[in-house]
């Protein structure tokens, strides 16, 4: 017999806009699955769905349901221990890491400490050691939190002046440099490692996450295709020190390439599901086509999902509207 899995996001209550993630899965759910959410979008949503070719798509259920429902495991986005006490409450599986370990994995400390660096790159724990290296070292520098994600928490120093300290906190601070692709591999780790597959990451000039294409890599990559090699290679070996610390699950893992043109292997790892799994899914399972990217609408209020799902040889389509505030009055 199949076993039915609940697909869950771990959200917080305190940002209204992490609400959205709870619907990521209709992506890629599979028919048999549930997804757990807070309460149900609006029908116009789920008709966009329909219309896009999600024509079945996993069951929603209200948190409030969750006693009388028969699931065998929870399948979440990323570790959670809210998702952990929900579980065990209610009698059903669900694996993840020591808390520890998905703490030490989540932290650039880590990939700073055990992949190869930009150089010049070094970690702040004051805001005198920073300004002695921003007074001694070219600009623009970048300082990045330990625990930011998709380029949120990371501050462009251009000037002296520019630098904003926050008691407390530690950075990675590093060279700013001029990229010429960004692209990210799609990971497991379980028994053994095992790779997904390679996508294309849009960014902004600050950095900032804003979409991902999917296809042929001799395309996507052009000339700089065989830096992909080199990746993939030294995100194996970090991989094998994932595992060592007890780490299983999913990772994605960020690289970019930049002038002269140069590899930086390890931007940033990602021991979770990312938008890059999702893209390589929606391809595999919904889209066979040569193509796809996924992206976001530029707005002044920008959502979590994907606003856009471009086709290669269609125009840009409307995939999902940026959920509003009526959502949630």
């Amino acid at each position: 017999m199949q076993k039915k899995t609940f697909k869950a996001i771990d959200f917080y209550r305190s940002n209204r806009l992490a609400y959205q993630l709870q619907f990521l899965p209709l992506l890629y759910g599979k028919k048999e699955d549930g997804v757990l959410v807070t309460h149900f979008p609006p029908e116009e949503y789920l008709k966009n769905l329909y219309h896009q070719g999600f024509k079945n798509l996993p069951k929603m259920h209200l948190f409030s349901e969750l006693k009388d429902l028969k699931y065998d495991n929870i399948d979440s986005w990323g570790g959670s221990i809210t998702i952990k006490e929900l579980a065990q409450r209610y009698n059903i599986s669900y694996a993840i890491p020591e808390i520890s370990c998905l703490k030490q994995a989540c932290s650039k400390e880590f990939s700073f400490r055990n992949c190869p660096r930009l150089p010049g790159s070094k970690i702040l724990s004051s805001k005198a050691d920073a300004e002695n290296l921003i007074k001694t070292s070219a600009l623009p520098r970048v300082l990045k939190t330990f625990f930011g994600f998709a380029g949120r928490g990371n501050r462009i120093i251009q000037a002296p002046s520019d630098l904003k300290w926050k008691m407390g906190e530690t950075y990675i601070c590093e060279p700013w440099k001029k990229r010429l692709l960004d692209f990210s591999t799609q990971w497991n780790i379980h028994n053994k490692i095992s790779f997904l597959g390679t996508t294309i990451n849009h960014v902004t000039d600050k950095g900032f996450h804003i979409g991902n294409s999917v296809g042929s890599l001799k395309n996507l990559f052009g000339p700089h295709l065989p830096f992909l090699k080199e990746h993939k290679k030294i995100a194996n070996e970090i991989l094998c020190k994932l595992k060592e610390i007890g780490y299983f699950g999913p990772v994605g893992i960020d690289a970019m390439i930049y002038e002269g043109p140069s590899l930086h292997p390890i931007l940033e790892i990602n021991p979770r599901k990312t938008m890059g799994l999702v893209a390589l899914l929606l391809q595999k399972h919904f889209y066979r086509v040569p193509k796809i990217t996924l992206s976001y609408a530029k707005s002044a209020k920008p959502g979590l999902l994907p606003s856009f799902l471009e086709i290669e040889g269609q125009k840009k389509n409307i995939f999902f509207a940026t959920i509003v505030d009526e959502w949630y009055s």
